[in-house]
């Protein structure tokens, strides 16, 4: 009997249990798995959305499944499947990594060949099954549910992952964005008010080649965090580079964030230096890259409160309330601030720490950061940040999900934010 179901087996009783806390192998886990289910294949042939259920409780037996088990969480699976062992379900056990758990379902529904004709169409899928996880999850902690049911979301679904399969781009390309529709209908009714993602880049004379061409090829909005000395050296070492991101910054895909021409601790410096500084800094930017950064952000240096009034001085829109060294500011507990230094400085900035974009852990709770955001800021703001080209395969999809639709965010240049 062909399977008429795919349930992902996850490790909670109910999603306002979902442990956000998993390490990072174990969330890992958990977005494969999840995401894995999602391939248009597999939705067109069972004609379902993929369903959870708790990896604690024994399956269902009253239809075949294939059921997807995080290889993390086998044990606990196993200690309640044996009643249900020799039924005509498929459980998919002991896998790791999206490729190999969707190979496994699409053996099991019958499937040898995963290849979809339409350009892009499984990371878009994926993507919409992130979309559903992440907007599940953050309806729980914003005390609310989902309502997908009523809104036609499944159908749409459906009939997108055939029009994958059958090459039908522009019919699948309609019924996805029908499907984020939903989601961003159903997210509506419990907040309705805009968030706002950066994503923050930083550079190093080690990632100023290939690490930084990664994050250009993505053609996704970012801050590029440098001094004035790496913008000269990447001028100097990598001129095809430089010329890309020339290119990305006129288009207004890439922000310039920084200002000064080094990074030595700022309680050393004079005021006078430090205006120094930042003329040298902003000299390189205009030389070699066309423009200069009028958001204020360094990777290390230290803070001063005279640096409100300075940056302001200097016609800065907006900064980075961080450093990226591992020192610690003072955590104000909001997305979006005011900046108030000496000599009546005072400049807008993002307030929260930022979220490490290399970790799969990152994407897994972001429903969570989201809903502290929600529960305290007019503005939600949240920032990622990275060196270039260190970016995990979940933030690339989360950027692939917010360029598909703003449910749960879009991300912007922070000169755009500001």
């Amino acid at each position: 009997m062909s399977p008429r179901r795919i349930i992902v087996f996850l490790p909670c009783h109910t999603l306002d249990d979902f442990p956000y806390w998993l390490d990072e192998a174990e969330a890992d886990a958990v977005l494969s798995a999840w995401t894995a289910a999602w391939h248009p294949r597999l939705l067109g042939a069972v004609g379902e959305v993929p369903r959870w259920a708790s990896v604690d409780l024994p399956p269902p037996d009253d239809v075949p499944v294939v059921g997807i088990v995080p290889a993390p969480f086998d044990d606990r699976f196993a200690t309640q499947a044996d009643a249900v062992a020799a039924g005509p379900s498929t459980w998919i056990r002991g896998l790791e990594g999206s490729p190999r758990l969707t190979a496994a379902a699409l053996e099991a529904v019958g499937m040898t060949d995963g290849s979809v004709p339409v350009a892009g169409a499984e990371e878009d899928f994926r993507a919409l099954g992130l979309a559903v996880l992440l907007t599940e999850l953050l309806a729980r902690r914003m005390r609310s549910s989902l309502t997908l049911e009523t809104t036609g979301f499944e159908a749409a679904a459906v009939s997108a992952a055939r029009a994958a399969v059958e090459g039908r781009a522009d019919d699948m390309r309609h019924a996805i964005a029908e499907c984020f529709g939903c989601l961003e209908s159903a997210r509506a009714q419990y907040y309705p008010v805009d968030v706002w993602l950066l994503d923050i880049v930083l550079l190093a004379e080690s990632t100023l080649g290939r690490g930084l061409a990664v994050e250009l090829e993505a053609e996704s909005p970012i801050g590029l965090v440098a001094t004035g000395d790496l913008v000269r050296v990447l001028a100097e070492r990598h001129p095809e580079t430089l010329g890309r991101l020339r290119e990305a910054c006129a288009a207004g895909r890439v922000s310039p964030c920084g200002g000064r021409d080094d990074q030595r601790p700022i309680d050393g410096c004079t005021p006078e230096g430090l205006v120094a500084s930042f003329a040298r800094g902003a000299t390189a930017w205009r030389e070699h890259l066309g423009v200069v950064p009028t958001t204020f952000a360094q990777y290390a240096g230290g803070s001063s409160a005279v640096l409100p009034q300075i940056l302001q001085g200097l016609g800065y829109a907006g900064a980075i309330w961080s450093l990226f060294d591992g020192t610690r500011l003072p955590d104000p507990s909001a997305s979006r601030i005011r900046w108030a230094g000496t000599g009546g400085g005072l400049i807008d900035a993002v307030g929260r720490p930022p979220l490490d974009a290399r970790s799969a852990q990152t994407v897994l709770s972001l429903a969570e950061k989201l809903g502290d955001a929600m529960d305290h800021d007019h503005t939600v703001v949240l920032q990622f940040a990275r060196h270039a080209g260190t970016a995990s395969p979940w933030h690339d999809l989360l950027r692939r999900m917010a360029a598909l639709s703003s449910v749960c965010g879009r991300f912007v240049t922070p000169d755009d934010l500001f």
